[in-house]
């Protein structure tokens, strides 16, 4: 499900990304002739001071006291950026879902379904928020069961039971922990 929330995501942003600039819309206008634009990137065409223009997009006429604010693209843009913060945060390979648990007897971030899992249905779970803060108070050194990232590693990065790409004591695990949503 969040693959496809991704997937939707990135057409959003495409749909709110101006011509200009190529970036998502910062305060966007609209023109007479129907286009939008950032209002930064219009006023970089129109001048200083304003002067008549030639549209970007399909060289109508562009009058600067005719552009009017485009509020819905701006909050069209602005689910475009969270959306793409959601993107960032790490997906549980096996289920694409957001790793927002943390498996204390495994050292290992999960997805809602993976806690669910028989691998981890009697291990104490929390949230990787709340790991994640235990791991940076410790200063590197968060601790499941007694054992901690360093004792997982040294038996090479598998638990029982559990596939993972790397052992935690991984800087790439610790940032996955970090990024976990909040």
């Amino acid at each position: 499900m969040a693959r496809e929330v991704l997937g939707l995501g990135k057409q959003l942003a495409a749909e709110a990304t101006c011509p200009l600039c190529l970036d998502l819309f910062a305060q966007p206008v609209l023109t007479a002739c129907g286009h939008s634009f950032c209002g930064q990137c219009l006023e970089g065409v129109l001048g200083d001071p304003p002067r008549r223009a030639a549209c970007p997009q399909c060289r109508a006429a562009v009058e600067p006291g005719s552009l009017r604010p485009n509020r819905s693209l701006g909050a069209m843009a602005g689910l475009a950026r969270a959306l793409e913060e959601v993107a960032a945060r790490p997906l549980c390979p096996e289920h694409g879902e957001l790793l927002a648990l943390f498996c204390e007897p495994c050292a290992a971030p999960l997805c809602a379904l993976c806690r669910d899992g028989p691998g981890h249905r009697q291990h104490r779970v929390r949230p990787a928020d709340e790991a994640a803060r235990e791991l940076r108070v410790r200063g590197g050194a968060a601790t499941g069961a007694g054992e901690g990232l360093g004792a997982f590693a040294g038996r090479g990065g598998v638990a029982e039971g559990h596939r993972l790409a790397s052992p935690p004591a991984n800087p790439k695990v610790e940032e996955k922990l970090l990024k976990a949503p909040k």
